[in-house]
């Protein structure tokens, strides 16, 4: 299932940071604000539930939440959510993300240090060869290097950091609707205090496309919550690489982009890890049951 969780996390996240970049495109939106317009749809969205369960279940609200941990993933999280659309609506989506791509690897190195977390050997090589993979896709955007590029790598961390309090938020004691409760109002709170004076520009006219794309985000939090609930965190951060598959087509299908022969190959490369990280588990999975 938890595959499942994370191919649903995956292909939710993507329609949604797609729509953003269209209605950028479009001028019914600015970069800098799609983040906090982002969480706060998908605050509109859960705030019927977050009321229902204070009335009905209000001891369940606050007790077993690591306050501290959802402070900084709400500070952390909420700035790059902010910088993430910038970056993503300015350079080319499949480039965008193919820095989202090295996540896991940054991510997991960290769950190793902070968490003790024992990730297979094959885990590793197989992470590698994606990494080899994104290096292919992004040496040719050497020459042609901006700040939103620096920009990309400075989310790769925040993103490594927020991946460290996502798992404490998902795994604490609590149930699984209070974590997420904490997660979108926090996010919220942090996107919102970045994102104060682009919110002027937003066209407001958009509401009802802004609440459905809430709808989605909502949908894909929760399905991002069930694979760090009950998943190893390597395998939870896999979803990057599904993304960036999705993004792909998404950008020859949609956006038109002109794909280069090394965005190919590595894209390549990082797909044949992806299978072999997959079938690899599943062998290691039946040969536990065994």
């Amino acid at each position: 299932m938890v595959w499942l969780y994370n191919i649903l996390a995956a292909i939710l996240n993507v329609i949604v940071i797609v729509s953003f970049k269209i209605l950028c495109n479009d001028e019914a939106l600015n970069s800098a604000a799609a983040g906090a317009v982002r969480n706060l749809a998908g605050l509109v969205i859960i705030l019927p539930a977050i009321v229902w369960h204070i009335i009905k279940k209000p001891q369940e609200v606050v007790r077993n939440i690591p306050y501290k941990a959802n402070f900084w993933l709400g500070l952390l999280g909420g700035g790059v959510m902010v910088l993430w659309p910038i970056v993503f609506i300015n350079i080319e989506s499949h480039i965008a993300m193919t820095f989202a791509f090295a996540l896991p690897f940054v991510a997991n190195i960290f769950f190793v240090i902070f968490f003790k977390e024992k990730i297979p050997l094959y885990v590793w090589v197989a992470k590698l060869f994606s990494l080899a993979g994104i290096m292919v896709i992004l040496r040719p955007q050497l020459e042609h290097w901006t700040v939103y590029h620096t920009l990309g790598i400075a989310c790769v961390f925040l993103w490594a950091i927020s991946a460290l309090l996502t798992k404490v938020t998902a795994q604490a004691k609590s149930p699984l609707s209070v974590s997420l409760y904490y997660y979108v109002i926090f996010g919220t709170i942090g996107t919102m205090l970045f994102s104060i004076p682009a919110l002027k520009t937003v066209n407001y006219s958009f509401w009802l496309l802004f609440l459905l794309i809430g709808v989605v985000n909502t949908a894909g939090n929760v399905f991002m919550f069930l694979s760090f609930r009950y998943g190893a965190s390597y395998l939870v951060q896999m979803m990057e690489f599904l993304k960036f598959i999705f993004i792909l087509f998404i950008d020859i299908t949609v956006f038109g982009s002109e794909i280069q022969n090394a965005t190919i190959l590595g894209a390549i490369i990082v797909l044949l890890s992806i299978l072999v990280m997959f079938f690899l588990q599943q062998k290691e999975a039946t040969l536990f049951q065994k």
